[in-house]
């Protein structure tokens, strides 16, 4: 085991051991510094997940991945969040309303007033917000860079604190996080422009982009993600997400032919945790240029033909197959010396 395995293992440990509100904890800790207040001690603790994000961040910006599929590292959000210039009414297409009951099931956005409005924006990395208060009820709004509504939070007060009731934000069909788009299973280049590979990719004078696709994070907000293929030490590699905060995928077969699973490249996993996603990612890695054809079948449709993704340099190709995990059943490989299917559920 090398060292940045032993690395990760300890650090998913650790995390793993403590359940800590990290966004609450750095809210508190942002505005005690915004008021000049000197932090109080806590017990010692309550500190280590909050310790392990700046390894794993750390660990990241160093180019290393955690795991075979790494870890979505997620910045803190921006400095600060300007108020006013929100829509009052919302104009995506689709929006989820989750209020006490739900969530139990759905607890990914949970703001809090606390710290006030502008605090709970700024954690949650709002470019803009809006905040109405009216005796014992309040609304949070927040809003993308452009003015268009994201999410409202609705609080009702309890003696000096107020309770949060509901929330409403942004979705994508059928409650999933991808910002609805014209070809969802087209790969390849949107409206956004892609973040560079460098910082993101082992060789990013050799990076090939893949994909770059909006999705709303867990506040409704709006993002968009680049994924780079790129040469590496196990053949071809990819990486999705942005230079400070992205993910890693290092082939299972250095040898190839075998399909892997990686939707969890597709969309950010801490934003798609719970929320469902109708596609699937697979890849297969071709290191001499044996394989002819990669293409899923069903019973259900035609078949999908795999996307060659090869670039300057390489001494392998990749195969990428984008589809609806409905309308998969197998990956059919075809190389020179024959065929051979795999399941795709």
């Amino acid at each position: 085991m090398s060292v940045e395995e032993r690395l990760a293992r300890a650090l998913h440990e650790e995390a793993d051991a403590v359940d800590v509100d990290v966004q609450r904890l750095h809210a508190r800790t942002r505005s005690r510094l915004d008021a000049g207040a000197r932090p109080r001690p806590r017990a010692g603790r309550s500190w280590v997940p909050l310790l392990a994000v700046g390894a794993v961040l750390l660990v990241v910006a160093g180019g290393l991945a955690l795991d075979r599929l790494g870890d979505a590292v997620r910045s803190l959000g921006p400095a600060a969040s300007r108020r006013g210039g929100v829509a009052d009414a919302f104009t995506c297409p689709r929006q989820v309303t989750v209020d006490d009951a739900g969530r139990k099931r759905d607890d990914s956005f949970l703001p809090t007033l606390e710290y006030g409005p502008a605090a709970a924006a700024r954690e949650l990395g709002a470019p803009r917000y809006d905040y109405d208060e009216r005796g014992d009820r309040a609304t949070l709004r927040l809003g993308n860079a452009d003015g268009s509504l994201a999410s409202t939070a609705r609080f009702a007060r309890t003696g000096d604190r107020w309770d949060l009731v509901t929330t409403t934000k942004c979705a994508g069909q059928d409650g999933g996080i991808l910002v609805p788009g014209a070809r969802p299973l087209r790969l390849g280049r949107r409206d956004a422009t892609p973040y560079p590979a460098r910082g993101m990719a082992d060789r990013p004078d050799r990076a090939v982009l893949v994909d770059d696709r909006s999705y709303y994070d867990t506040a409704g907000l709006v993002h968009h993600r680049t994924m780079w293929a790129s040469p590496c030490e196990k053949g071809i590699c990819l990486s999705a997400g942005r230079p400070t905060s992205f993910i890693a995928w290092t082939p299972d077969h250095p040898r190839g032919l075998v399909p892997e699973d990686v939707t969890a490249v597709l969309l950010p996993p801490d934003d798609a945790t719970g929320r469902p996603n109708p596609y699937v990612l697979w890849a297969v890695l071709d290191p001499d240029g044996s394989v002819r054809d990669v293409h899923g079948t069903s019973t259900h449709g035609p078949d999908t033909a795999a996307v060659r993704v090869a670039g300057p340099g390489w001494t392998g190709r990749l195969y990428l197959l984008l589809q609806r995990g409905d309308a998969l059943d197998e990956i059919v490989v075809r190389t020179t010396s024959g065929s051979a299917t795999y399941p795709a559920r």
